[in-house]
């Protein structure tokens, strides 16, 4: 079973809280601000340096296995252990999933496109699906994500 969370709104990340202190976060709070880092760091260097045109390749192009972080939530993740823990794991796949259940899709036939229309064939929302750091038998869907490569195999 895939859960589904829409990104939270970003007006409410940053009132009155600072982000948690390095030496009281969790691994994956870690994670992120490491990644957060390189990210940055990588931002700033001569876009006309190779290394750095494949840096920022490799961490805007993530693929099945790598480690990644959902990168427009990351100041609630760092405030944020449990946040922290869904928004970091191992990259799955970028695809659709319907907007409906499909018990709901089954007792509204009014929201079908067309009469007859199949379940597989309803609309849907571009979603990624990462193995969460805390729980990685589970998946996790972020709709609207953006997410970053921890490249640990960059060189």
């Amino acid at each position: 079973m895939i859960e589904h969370r829409p990104t939270p709104e970003p007006n409410n990340w940053n009132v009155g809280q600072e982000p948690t202190p390095a030496a009281e976060m969790t691994e994956a709070q870690r994670l992120i601000a490491a990644g957060r880092l390189v990210r940055t760091t990588a931002s700033f260097g001569n876009p006309e340096a190779g290394y750095i045109q494949r840096l920022r390749e490799r961490m805007s192009t993530p693929r099945v296995g790598d480690l990644v972080w959902e990168t427009s939530t990351e100041p609630l993740s760092l405030r944020d252990p449990d946040h922290a823990a869904r928004a970091v794991g191992w990259y799955v796949r970028r695809g659709e999933s319907p907007w409906l259940s499909r018990e709901d899709w089954d007792a509204d036939p009014e929201s079908h496109e067309y009469p007859g229309q199949p379940y597989e064939d309803s609309p849907g929302r571009e979603v990624s699906v990462i193995r969460p750091w805390r729980d990685p038998a589970s998946e996790y869907a972020w709709e609207n994500a953006e997410l970053s490569v921890l490249p640990l195999d960059h060189q």
